[in-house]
């Protein structure tokens, strides 16, 4: 018992550490300019608007207005991308578990710091860079997602501490973006490239993801995201749990006599759950074949077919969810670089 306890709250804790080490991490990515400035990213567009060793001047500031614009896009497209893969990633750890998730998120987002870290150290790797910083935003929901459905399995008997967990690992995510000013802060005052806190950090995720994926193989059957979330719902369980009527007669046998008087207790099942209806006893042989085909007829209604993942995606709902998340992480990049564009 004491074993079940450690290994769940150590799940809690490596669930909160792993989204704060890979979670959010992009949408601190303004915090990488000056580093991304100092390694040449994207100096290339400024061949035709300033002159020849303008840029050698200004190590940790922009180069061209060119450079910002391009940087600005990429960092765009990489908040989006962290909006528009969610539902996969939701998706993926219900069908295949959070283990499989967490496995295939935390190797995204170490090989995107391993990226990041080999096009620091090269010469005229851009597209390496930007495709680091792409594999970081995408991986980033695939840990949130891994972690919640997992941990929250083995948190099953303890409803207040789910609620605390759900709560600190959406810190963690937010938190999450203070990941590269840490970068930020090690490369400026150690006098280091942005290599070397690219590489430990991907030694550091390497290494709690897969203490998270070894706590939660033990776990007793794989929970789905569904199942986890009804968990947290008292009103869905009320919906699978029989509820008896202290009003209602016990079940009886059915007497052979056809009396008026005499009255029968059916059992009739819907989806949710079974429940009794006091019913008087129809008459004769008609009424008696009624009775036998019920059950029948209700085995043979035809079973509600799932959605289709495909389906599901381009309902109208999420096309809407993802348009306006995605206005609305352009409008806060915006704002954010003309606040640090007008800081310097």
């Amino acid at each position: 018992m004491v074993t079940v306890a450690r290994r769940t709250y150590a799940a809690v804790v490596l669930a909160c550490v792993c989204t704060f080490l890979m979670g959010g991490v992009v949408f601190g990515l303004s915090s990488l300019y000056p580093l991304l400035y100092r390694q040449n990213y994207l100096e290339g567009l400024c061949a035709g608007e300033v002159e020849e060793g303008q840029c050698a001047e200004r190590s940790l500031t922009k180069c061209c207005t060119s450079q910002l614009v391009r940087l600005s896009l990429v960092s765009s497209i990489a908040f989006f991308t962290v909006d528009a893969v969610a539902v996969l990633w939701g998706e993926f750890a219900d069908r295949r578990g959070a283990r499989a998730c967490i496995a295939c998120a935390t190797s995204l987002s170490c090989a995107g710091f391993a990226a990041l870290c080999m096009g620091a150290r090269g010469d005229g790797s851009d597209a390496l860079t930007t495709a680091a910083l792409l594999m970081i935003g995408i991986a980033g929901p695939g840990v949130f997602n891994g972690g919640f459905v997992g941990t929250l399995a083995l948190l099953s008997d303890a409803p207040k501490l789910q609620a605390t967990f759900t709560a600190f690992l959406a810190a963690a995510f937010d938190g999450s973006a203070l990941v590269f000013m840490l970068f930020q802060a090690a490369a400026l005052s150690l006098d280091l490239g942005l290599y070397m806190p690219s590489a430990a950090w991907a030694l550091v995720c390497a290494l709690g993801g897969g203490l998270l994926f070894s706590v939660l193989r033990a776990a007793a059957p794989p929970a789905t995201a569904a199942t986890a979330t009804r968990e947290l719902d008292p009103a869905a369980q009320k919906d699978v749990m029989p509820v008896a009527d202290p009003n209602m007669a016990p079940a009886e046998k059915p007497k052979d006599n056809d009396s008026d008087d005499e009255s029968v207790v059916l059992s009739t099942a819907n989806d949710a759950a079974p429940y009794t209806k006091k019913q008087k006893k129809p008459k004769g042989q008609r009424g008696e074949k009624a009775l036998e085909a019920a059950p029948a007829a209700a085995a043979a209604a035809p079973a509600v077919a799932a959605p289709r993942l495909v389906s599901v995606l381009v309902a109208g709902d999420n096309l809407r969810l993802v348009f306006f998340m995605a206005i609305y992480n352009l409008l806060s990049n915006f704002y954010l670089e003309s606040q640090i564009e007008q800081a310097r």
